[in-house]
């Protein structure tokens, strides 16, 4: 008989290196990119964007259009381009350009003399009846450079606290903080009849403040951003026991953003009727109110209720709100009452949403991300859904969003992507472990700007199969992991996740925020060839990291005065 027809070779050979890009200055805040086209022996996919070195955008054109940046500032990018085989060429040359500078505004007045700012002490005083607080009152005075330190005790007041045009400086913010050691309590309490009838607080078009060590209990919010305010931060704090949602910033715009190492707990209390319970709620429906640039890090947010179809999530950014990087969280339990995911982003800014870093479980469903979003080195486990994305009616349509090095684990669905129609989405480098359940369900894969490598998985799949390339078999979870169990997602030696990633596809640190360097693991976590973890374990509370694994936030929100 005739021997068969010889296999094709597998295509390992790069694009050619896009050529002539170039970056033309369209107004103070856009710049549009241009370059030729690569070539290539199968063809070329797409191309990858890359702003100072960081991939902000996935294409299929030759041609890129990037908003929302800042006035008067410099900014430089590279093209590279990328096949179906996920094979990608070297970089471009770069090409910079400086945005437009601001218009100049009219000479200001004299300054007036520098203050050193004042520091100011409070004790709790009750301004049950009065409706006269001396908290809030003494922090409607602050200006630039003041420090405002309450002790411990509890600050209560049943009329509305509203902190108003609290303005600071970028050098001399406002500061209210706990006294050393000491916890003071901001309350609001509960209507004899159970009804939530006010915030707990409200700050309202303030820039430059700084709330620390405060714990903030009861409301119907907890703390709520009213009118447009700019770098607000929150941080060391704790919200708790809300009749609907803990902290939200859905009245105007919001930029930078800042809620660190804060424990978000216990919120939808409100038992006379239906009520929401996020954890943390950002920007408005239908992207009448943005929050950008903004941080949300390192905090512990768990159990959380709603009744309404408002929802209880943990973390949800409206459509619109872009540039804000969500990392290091611990969240659980949004299933109290009705399911909902524990961070949702929904896209649709020129700036993507980066989710990273974060463990999650007992969630409706784990990470959503509907469009404009990088969703990497995240841990989800035992939800109704691990992964999802789908289609919207608020969101115009799915582009850009890359899942890329996750370990998900035990949840009914590990991945649900419904993707038909949408444009340059990748999934890669994923540990998809649902075994007896759903691994993957998936419509819209054979997009023409839909990349699919590496995803090792246990599970049936529907819209797809075990391919060898883009789907693996990645045997069984305690094959693969050191205790799935007790939540040790360590790959161990020998597991099938060891050094078989897309590394074209890996992001430059992992899980633990230290980097991937040369080890192509497929998952969270980057081995390094050790058989353990020698970083933080996931248990209830904050993430830590090791202290020489972290870098810098990213500086954000600049602007000119």
């Amino acid at each position: 008989p005739p021997s068969p027809a010889p296999l094709p070779a597998a295509d390992t050979s790069a694009p050619s290196i896009p050529g002539g890009l170039t970056a033309t200055v369209a107004s103070q805040t856009q710049i549009n990119l241009a370059w030729g086209a690569s070539t290539d022996n199968v063809g070329v996919v797409g191309y990858k964007l890359y702003r100072s070195g960081s991939q902000i955008a996935v294409t299929s054109a030759t041609a890129y259009s990037q908003t929302g940046l800042t006035a008067g500032t410099t900014y430089s990018y590279a093209v590279a381009a990328y096949d179906a085989a996920g094979n990608t060429s070297v970089s471009s040359a770069v090409a910079t350009a400086t945005t437009l500078s601001p218009t100049p505004p009219p000479a200001p007045s004299p300054p007036p003399a520098p203050s050193t700012g004042r520091v100011i002490e409070l004790s709790p005083s009750n301004a049950d009846t009065s409706c006269n607080e001396e908290f809030e009152n003494t922090a409607n005075t602050l200006r630039a450079g003041d420090t405002l330190i309450l002790h411990g005790g509890t600050y209560s007041q049943t009329c509305a606290r509203v902190l108003s045009n609290l303005h600071g400086t970028a050098q001399q913010p406002i500061l209210i903080r706990a006294a050393t050691g000491e916890l003071p309590v901001i309350t609001r309490p509960v209507r004899p009849n159970g009804d939530y009838d006010q915030n707990n607080m409200e700050i309202a078009d303030s820039s430059y403040l700084t709330l620390r060590g405060l714990i903030f209990k009861g409301g119907d919010l907890g703390v709520r951003l009213l009118g447009t305010n700019h770098h607000i931060t929150i941080e060391d704090s704790e919200i708790a026991e809300t009749g609907d949602a803990a902290l939200t910033a859905n009245s105007g715009d919001t930029d930078v953003l800042t809620v660190r190492h804060s424990q978000i707990h216990h919120t939808g209390l409100y038992t006379l009727g239906s009520t929401e319970g996020e954890g943390l709620y950002l920007g408005c429906n239908s992207g009448t109110c943005r929050v950008t640039n903004s941080v949300i890090e390192f905090n512990y947010i768990h159990d959380l209720r709603g009744t309404s179809s408002g929802g209880n999530d943990g973390i949800e950014v409206k459509v619109g709100s872009g540039g804000n990087l969500i990392r290091h969280n611990v969240i659980h339990t949004t299933t109290l009452g009705t399911a909902y995911p524990c961070i949702l982003v929904y896209g649709g800014a020129a700036a993507s949403n980066t989710v990273e870093g974060n463990v999650v479980w007992q969630c409706g469903e784990g990470i959503v991300a509907l469009s404009d979003a990088v969703v990497q080195n995240n841990v989800v486990l035992q939800s109704n859904s691990g992964l999802a994305s789908y289609p919207h009616e608020q969101v115009a349509s799915l582009r850009n969003v890359l899942f890329v090095n996750n370990t998900v684990y035990g949840n009914t669905e590990c991945a649900s992507l419904r993707w038909a129609g949408a444009s340059d989405m990748v999934l890669a480098n994923n540990a998809l472990y649902c075994g007896g359940a759903m691994a993957v369900y998936t419509t819209g894969l054979s997009g023409p700007t839909v990349l699919v490598r590496a995803n090792y998985i246990d599970g049936t799949i529907v819209g797809a199969g075990v391919d060898g390339t883009r789907f693996l078999s990645g045997g069984t979870a305690t094959g693969a992991f050191v205790s799935p169990g007790t939540r040790d997602f360590w790959p161990v030696t020998g597991s099938p996740l060891r050094n078989t990633a897309e590394a074209a596809r890996l992001p430059l640190t992992d899980f633990n925020g230290l980097p991937r360097a040369t080890y192509q693991d497929v998952g969270a976590y980057s081995t390094k060839g050790l058989a353990q973890n020698m970083g933080w374990r996931i248990v209830p509370g904050f993430k830590t990291l090791s202290a020489d694994s972290m870098a810098p936030t990213r500086p954000q929100g600049l602007r000119l005065r």
